[in-house]
């Protein structure tokens, strides 16, 4: 298909209005929300990656932060809705082998569970009184400006006592080290949401085609 050709998935009003209360077509929906919003912070994350600006900074570190809060309520989401979704061969061959692997479990329950709760859908006020790490430099800085724009003010301190919490510092360890610790965490976060966008993608299509749903180039 040309990269640039427009498309849609479309059904008739008829349709539609049958599978209004269908558990399995509510679920679709539910998941849908959820790669939806996982994207829309992927592109905030990602789309300043080349920019050297307080602006850039902050979009990559909040689009990393949301981004995981949201794969967390993602998998909560896929848990509660499994019931409806378990029975298509796209969900036992991409979510089932998420959802029962030991390792995610551990990050979902431990590091993105605490990002979630601690971070993002709350400003936990023990936060700021947690871990802190060092610098070599004996000039702390408190925020990044270019200007006098509110866009391109960033206060990079709060940003970095919320990640030295999750990785919790040990004395005198340089913000260089702590994000080498903090790395191998950033990476796992990415590669589950890879694979939960490409799951959620996969059953989604199937669930949709069995329902009557069909695909069209638009004019």
């Amino acid at each position: 298909m040309d990269q640039n050709q427009r498309w849609e998935i479309t059904c008739s009003q008829k349709k539609y209005l049958s599978l209004k209360s269908d558990d399995r077509f509510l679920a679709i929906l539910t998941l849908s929300r959820a790669v939806n919003a996982l994207r829309f912070c992927q592109v905030a994350m990602l789309g300043p990656k080349e920019a050297d600006t307080p602006s850039a900074s902050r979009q990559r570190i909040n689009g990393f932060l949301f981004s995981s809060s949201v794969l967390y309520e993602g998998l909560l989401a896929v848990d509660q809705i499994r019931k409806h979704l378990r029975n298509y061969t796209s969900f036992k061959s991409s979510f089932q082998p998420l959802l029962g692997s030991e390792q995610v479990r551990s990050f979902r329950t431990g590091y993105l569970k605490t990002l979630r709760n601690k971070l993002v859908f709350h400003f936990d006020k023990e936060v700021p009184n947690g871990p802190q790490g060092t610098d070599d430099s004996t000039v702390v800085k408190f925020a990044t400006a270019i200007g006098d724009t509110a866009g391109e003010l960033y206060f990079d301190l709060a940003d970095r006592i919320a990640l030295d919490y999750l990785v919790e510092p040990e004395e005198g360890e340089s913000g260089t080290d702590i994000f080498e610790r903090h790395k191998p965490r950033m990476l796992e976060s990415r590669d589950l949401m890879i694979q939960f966008a490409d799951a959620a993608q996969k059953v989604i299509a199937a669930a949709l085609l069995e329902m009557g749903w069909e695909g069209k180039v638009c004019e």
